[in-house]
């Protein structure tokens, strides 16, 4: 991404949310994979579990 709007006006908002659309593009593209809001929560809630299991496993440590 080579633009993050400063401004809140609605042009700006335009340009961001194109230049996001084309990285997603690009993604998947690359990956093969389409790239869902439903996949997106499913990939969130195992990152969330992995990284409770590893904060549990360190707090073990301690």
């Amino acid at each position: 991404m080579e633009f993050i709007p400063k401004t809140k006006n609605e042009e700006d908002r335009k340009l961001w949310l194109h230049e996001v659309k084309n990285f997603k593009n690009k993604l998947e593209e690359i990956s093969g994979k389409q790239i869902t809001l439903s996949l997106l929560k499913k990939s969130t809630e195992i990152v969330n579990h992995k990284r409770k299991a590893l904060q549990r496993l360190s707090s073990l440590r301690a």
